[in-house]
């Protein structure tokens, strides 16, 4: 059980490592984010789908530690 939490969170955060470089160059490149404006702090375009990232490895990690313990999730009877 515990290996599986901790395969499962080794893999949450590799994919959430790996993503994040990945979904910032994208949404760059596709000028998803926030622009600068009169009534914003910063001076230059902030990408804004960092989140998707943090989904994804926190999707991986859940589903990996479902597959490795099936039992350890198992509804109780």
């Amino acid at each position: 059980m515990l290996t599986a939490l901790l395969t499962g969170a080794f893999l949450a955060a590799v994919v959430g490592l790996f993503t994040t470089p990945a979904i910032r160059s994208f949404a760059t490149r596709n000028m998803i984010g926030d622009h600068p404006g009169e009534r914003k702090v910063h001076v230059g375009f902030i990408p804004r789908l960092g989140g998707a990232a943090i989904i994804a490895g926190f999707t991986v990690g859940v589903l990996a530690s479902f597959v490795l313990s099936p039992t350890t999730f198992a509804p109780a009877s």
